[in-house]
């Protein structure tokens, strides 16, 4: 942003020039057609004939790619608000001045934050648990060549979570995860939950150092992988594995469930946690409760409305949070997922093909509302990996879980005003043609 004040006494200028012979001198307006910065308010002095300064005239440019006249027009009231508020009652705090007019003030505090609504009192797992009772045979989860049924999914969950208990895990309690993407990733987080435990997700890409610190603060009683994944795993001899395909855990999640029955876990107890870039320093571990995720996760599924019939293309890495986004508010709809594997969510033609074949309804990297449709919620749009994508003959993105079934164009095959905003090069709005907002701010 950019603020400029001109004291320059361009009328005694002109009236100098005057009196030479033969010349004519007047101001013309300059313009610019690039607005150097994002917001720049310029302010000018006015004078009285005798020269004495009587008011400021200011003008506001605007870059177009970040702001409309509207809101370039609202920004300029409110200063012009605050500014009359200082003059009238200039003995008042800075603080307790009133920048937004009533209706502003109304939207901003009670429309947009009318956000109340009834959470229910239980877990993710017990309500993925509801799905299940509901409508066990419908399609679950599916990975390459497998798919589970909402049955099938809950009962290996459970089996599992019968072995982790044997382990170790239970209420407060972390239990690391490092498997591929595949079903036994979507089944060992649930198993985690039903044992009233808490993940701890490893993505076995990141640097053995890196997972090796994670696995350090984090304590987890066990740490969840196979024998594929171990050379790439740190070595910690604090934490005890658990490798899913060896013939003894097969032999184990064989076994009859028994009389003991599993705890679930209360609101307050952790549901996982999840560590930062560590940017700044060392990454530093987030723990989110299932109270949070529960309060997230149903409002996610109210607002998109999804169902049996719908499905997404999972694409995120369980190491980073938006991945319980796609995971879980499919599972709490009764939805279905499919998992994208690694390479194929790094090459956008494959996971294309992939949404086609799936018959997937949406294939979602980032999430964003879309329109409103009648009698329908607001649905969130396509993206894919790093490129959005659109239904063939459709001039709009792929609808999340909701939209057109018949295939997907990567945006680098768009015709231009299509492409996605982060390759849009970024243009300024002249600085007076619909890209300024100006008045007279007058001194009292």
């Amino acid at each position: 942003m950019l603020l400029t004040l001109n004291n320059t006494d361009y009328q005694g200028a002109l009236d100098s020039l005057g009196d030479l012979p033969g010349l004519r001198a007047e101001r013309e307006p300059i313009e610019s057609s690039v607005a150097k910065f994002d917001l720049a308010f310029g302010y000018t002095e006015r004078r009285d004939p005798h020269g004495r300064v009587t008011s400021l005239h200011g003008v506001l440019e605007f870059s177009t790619d970040l702001f409309d006249r509207r809101t370039a027009g609202a920004l300029v009231d409110r200063l012009l608000r605050f500014l009359d508020h200082a003059v009238t009652t200039p003995d008042v705090k800075v603080g307790d001045i009133e920048i937004l007019a009533g209706a502003e003030r109304g939207r901003l505090l009670e429309l947009w934050n009318d956000t109340a609504r009834e959470v229910p009192e239980r877990s993710v797992v017990e309500l993925f648990e509801e799905r299940v009772a509901s409508n066990p045979l419908a399609e679950a989860v599916v990975a390459g060549e497998e798919a589970l049924s909402y049955e099938e999914l809950d009962a290996r969950a459970e089996r599992l979570a019968r072995v982790l208990v044997e382990r170790g895990a239970g209420a407060e309690r972390f239990v690391a995860v490092a498997l591929l993407r595949s079903v036994d990733l979507v089944v060992a987080l649930l198993a985690v939950w039903k044992t009233g435990a808490a993940y701890l997700p490893l993505d076995t890409e990141y640097p053995a150092e890196r997972l090796a610190y994670m696995l350090d603060d984090a304590n987890p009683v066990l740490l969840l992988t196979t024998s594929d994944l171990t050379p790439v795993l740190p070595e910690e001899p604090a934490v005890p594995r658990l490798l899913l395909d060896t013939p003894e855990t097969t032999e184990a999640l064989s076994r009859p469930a028994g009389d003991r029955s599993l705890t679930r876990p209360a609101l307050a107890n952790p549901a996982y946690v999840i560590y930062t870039s560590g940017s700044t320093g060392r990454p530093k571990g987030v723990v989110v409760p299932q109270g949070a995720l529960v309060n997230f996760l149903t409002a996610m599924r109210d607002r998109f409305e999804l169902g049996a019939g719908d499905r997404l293309v999972a694409v995120t890495t369980v190491g980073f949070d938006i991945a319980g986004l796609e995971l879980f508010v499919p599972l709490l709809s009764g939805a279905s997922i499919t998992l994208a594997e690694r390479d194929v969510v790094r090459d956008p033609a494959a996971l294309c093909r992939l949404v086609r074949s799936a018959g997937a309804r949406a294939g979602t990297g980032r999430w964003r509302s879309s329109a409103r449709r009648p009698g329908r919620g607001a649905r969130p749009t396509g993206d894919v990996g790093d490129q959005p994508v659109r239904a063939d003959g459709d001039d709009d993105l792929v609808h999340g879980m909701a939209g057109d079934r018949r295939g997907c164009t990567p945006a680098a095959d768009r015709p231009p005003d299509r492409q996605h905003p982060r390759l849009r090069p970024r243009r300024h709005a002249p600085a007076r043609s619909g890209g300024s907002a100006g008045r007279a701010l007058h001194r009292r």
